[in-house]
């Protein structure tokens, strides 16, 4: 089955406008159908092929004046691959005044954004496809109804168009064939069981305030070695971080940032959890629908706005906490997330500390957990999980353009 992508629409238009369109996001999040889907009579290249990156290495002028020369246009798969394709790009860009012939897709953050920022300044459009969101699932009519079920098979397309896909196999072939090979061809690891120990551990700590030196001292690695494992990680969009708030409420404010992976499915693989029904008594189920949540209002941003994510989480000193706080161009407004299907007076004890604290209206803030929705005429409102894309279109409905954006 076909997941059509919200982005479709508006990458189709905007590519022609810019000489170079850039689709980025973690290995088997959809961007290769995407680009085939956006541009169906442009030749593909994967730079995974031995051939194909030899005979891009081998003269990267002659490749891309060739090949356009006979199609509208060049999709080239993983160019990260291929660096020397990108001065060759340039040159072409420049020189023919090309727009839109040429789609770059790719993996690895860290070294793609190097190399693009360097050679293609001011020539290329950046797009971030993650792994099919609610709302993406939800119109393809594949949207499971179970939340466990959900977080446990992740959101990567293949597991849902293809239900006679193995969950467990797939995020094993996952972790073995692309996050340690693509980790490799980063840094060279001195010791694969070791890494992959770290990444187990990352994984028990998601949806908390990340503390390098423990995970460091738990993975007996030296914190040196640990941050530059979680900065790889985070280059190869496996992980990420969300930030606190900053604003001073007369509070001593956390100021380390909190865990998160892109896909729960790569988490429950991670701690050996071989089922929904085993998720939902599993001690970290409330962290990784946290984790799901989090993500999945990420994807919103990517899919639907015209910003990136404004998303952050607030402590104190006493660990009172704010999961989520959308900043709407300076009006914040808090979310707490709970994996709880009945709503309880208690589940909103933090915002109404934060209401007092802040005087931020409780009309204004919500509550998203496993139950039905729940709207209240004095606040908070409770919001189910699958209504988190028609949530975060109500914040923006008043400032939402027409269209998308890039990126960037």
């Amino acid at each position: 089955m076909f997941i059509n992508r919200d982005k479709t629409e508006f990458i189709k238009s905007y590519a022609p406008l810019m000489p170079v369109t850039c689709i980025r996001g973690p290995r088997q999040a959809g961007k290769t159908t995407l680009a085939k889907q956006c541009f169906p009579t442009y030749k593909y290249f994967l730079c995974d092929r031995e051939a194909t990156a030899n005979s891009i290495n081998a003269d990267p002028e002659a490749f891309i004046a060739d090949n356009l020369a006979t199609a509208p246009g060049i999709i080239i798969d993983e160019f990260q691959l291929c660096p020397r394709i990108l001065p060759a790009i340039k040159i072409y860009v420049d020189e023919t005044g090309s727009q839109g012939q040429i789609i770059l897709t790719g993996s690895q953050n860290y070294l793609m954004m190097a190399n693009v920022t360097e050679s293609l300044a001011g020539r290329v459009v950046l797009f971030t496809i993650l792994p099919p969101s609610i709302n993406e699932l939800k119109q393809s009519k594949i949207l499971p109804d179970n939340i466990d079920e959900l977080m446990f098979k992740g959101s990567f397309p293949r597991l849902h168009a293809d239900t006679n896909l193995s969950t467990e196999q797939f995020y094993l072939d996952y972790i073995d064939t692309y996050i340690q090979r693509d980790i490799k061809t980063l840094q060279k690891l001195p010791d694969e069981a070791q890494f992959l120990k770290f990444l187990k551990l990352c994984a028990g700590r998601c949806g908390q305030v990340l503390n390098v030196n423990t995970l460091a001292a738990d993975a007996k690695i030296d914190v040196k070695t640990a941050n530059q494992w979680l900065s790889l990680l985070s280059s190869c969009y496996i992980i990420y971080t969300l930030s606190p708030h900053y604003e001073n409420f007369n509070k001593q404010l956390t100021k380390s940032p909190k865990l998160y992976f892109t896909d729960t499915g790569i988490i429950c693989s991670l701690l050996g959890i071989n089922s929904p029904e085993a998720l939902a008594n599993h001690k970290i189920r409330g962290a990784l629908f946290e984790n799901f949540v989090i993500t999945e209002s990420s994807k919103w941003y990517y899919t639907s706005s015209s910003t990136r994510p404004a998303l952050y989480f607030w402590c104190d000193e006493q660990k009172h906490e704010i999961d989520l706080i959308v900043d709407l161009a300076g009006t914040l407004v808090p979310l707490e997330i709970k994996s709880a299907n009945v709503a309880r007076n208690n589940m909103t004890d933090v915002i109404s500390f934060w209401h007092d604290l802040t005087g931020h209206p409780l009309d204004q803030s919500y509550v998203i957990y496993t139950g039905p929705d729940a709207i209240s005429p004095t606040g908070p409102h409770f919001i189910s999980w699958q209504n988190i894309p028609e949530l975060f279109t109500k914040f923006y409905a008043p400032t939402k353009k027409k269209s998308p954006h890039s990126d960037e």
